[in-house]
């Protein structure tokens, strides 16, 4: 190989929205490089089979549709090809014993984590890669423009509701058109118009490119861990099936759709399934309780009218739907036992000890504190949990904040939360509901409250005045 050859990388992914982004950052990193991906694991081993010596570096997810990334290894290794190898995973799996010898094998082998940073990717391809230095170099990003616009599969806009940059669209004059704002909630139903008109990629901002792809790719492994792992996690459920069932009864005369139930429960025992198995949260979920309060008939009830609304707005894009749900799940986390005993109105809330309120009115902060720890499983929690007591008035704790200054996900949560009160408080009588719902029409109709409240009417059936 001489220094005008480019190395040549294997990459195993079955996702390709996953391998999109994985793909270009890489390729925005690195110059004197070509990617070739595989989405099938039994393909990359006949790749290999022919061809040998092609390839510089071998980069795998551990889990595939079709074969396995141990697999992979395992023939990479039977056949001494010598070629450093990069496993990517959402588990560990450094003692499966289809991974024996996987460092031994290869000094520069590597296992990382999903979801994996660019600045993780660029330290092991560069570590890998260390003795063909004189083929490889990094891009001197200064030399870039940080305006270049880099091209993105419109299809995976489709799994999500929310980016981290601005995004853009081509027209036919060469010029670009911002068709979503950095961190606004947009529709899928705008994507699926444009896609349809034939639009297959969105752009964005050279500079912005990294916070996009550490986001989306966080979001889609974490739908993909879940996805994988969801017949093992169902067989685990430690719910109450006779306390569901009542519930679900009750819930059913409220106007809850069974399939929404089914669908929100299976979401729920995934996410606790997944807490309780990744490394380093076994232990804060037992300190908290986190298993006994998520059964808890209030987080389910918030969870289901989550789902409804989410679903209503067609804001209930995989990411977003498990996202919310494990910010359903911790948003009250800090809480004592004794806090679940009963509604916690105003009234009530004037009658507790002094050390009783001061729980009460931390425990946003608190709770948003601890989601931090679950960054691994999904980002971006703390806000919606932080906010999730805020009122449309700017009455609200902890931060006071009015109508226009929470987030549109922290309003869905706190009116998801404040219906599932009302739902408990009213003994499941609708009517009574309603009334409520309707005396609050004016108050919550302002400001990002304003879409989730009118998905709540809809829901509900809430007449207008």
């Amino acid at each position: 190989m001489n220094n005008f050859e480019k190395l040549k990388f294997l990459y195993v992914e079955d996702d390709s929205n996953i391998a999109e982004i994985y793909i270009l950052m890489i390729k925005d990193h690195f110059e004197n490089i070509e990617v070739e991906w595989f989405a099938d694991g039994i393909l990359a081993k006949k790749e290999l089979e022919k061809f040998p010596d092609k390839y510089n570096l071998i980069i795998s997810d551990y889990k595939l549709q079709n074969g396995s990334g141990g697999e992979l290894f395992q023939f990479v290794n039977g056949q001494m090809l010598g070629i450093p190898f990069i496993m990517l995973t959402g588990i560990d799996c450094s003692s499966e014993p289809e991974l024996k010898g996987f460092f031994s094998s290869h000094v520069r082998n590597a296992i990382l984590t999903k979801p994996v940073s660019i600045e993780e990717i660029e330290e092991k391809v560069k570590w890998c890669l260390e003795s063909q230095t004189d083929l490889f170099k990094i891009y001197d990003k200064a030399a870039k423009s940080c305006d270049e616009k880099i091209p993105i599969n419109s299809d995976v806009f489709l799994r999500l509701n929310m980016v981290p940059c601005a995004v853009y669209l081509k027209l036919n004059d060469g010029k670009f058109v911002k068709v979503i704002n950095k961190n606004e909630i947009f529709e899928k139903s705008l994507i699926q118009k444009l896609i349809l008109k034939g639009v297959v990629s969105f752009y964005v901002n050279r500079s912005e490119l990294s916070s996009y792809s550490d986001t989306v790719v966080r979001s889609l492994a974490m739908i993909v861990k879940i996805k994988k792992s969801k017949t093992d996690q169902m067989q685990k459920s430690q719910l109450n099936n006779t306390a569901i069932n009542v519930l679900t009864s009750n819930l059913l005369k409220c106007g809850f759709s069974e399939a929404l139930m089914k669908a929100t429960d299976e979401v729920l025992q995934l996410q606790l399934d997944l807490i309780k198995s990744t490394d380093g949260l076994s232990e804060f979920v037992e300190k908290y309780q986190l298993l006994r309060k998520a059964a808890s008939d209030h987080t389910r009830i918030v969870n289901y009218i989550l789902f409804d609304i989410l679903k209503d707005l067609s804001w209930d894009s995989e990411s977003t739907i498990h996202k919310m749900s494990l910010t359903a799940l911790l948003h009250d986390v800090t809480l004592p036992d004794h806090f679940y005993k009963q509604v916690m109105n105003q009234e009530q809330i004037e009658k507790l000890s002094k050390e009783d309120k001061r729980i009460y009115y931390s425990h946003p902060e608190e709770s948003a504190h601890l989601a931090k720890n679950f960054d691994s499983i999904t980002g971006g929690m703390e806000q919606f949990i932080l906010e999730h007591h805020e009122l449309p008035d700017g009455k609200g704790f902890p931060r006071k904040l009015n109508f226009n200054h929470v987030h549109p996900l922290s309003a869905v949560l706190h009116l998801a939360d404040y219906v599932a009160d009302l739902i408990w408080e009213n003994n499941f009588d609708m009517d009574l509901v309603v009334e409520e719902l309707k005396s609050k029409r004016s108050f919550y109709k302002r400001g990002f409250y304003r879409k989730p409240f009118e998905s709540i009417c809809r829901i509900f059936k809430v007449p207008a005045r």
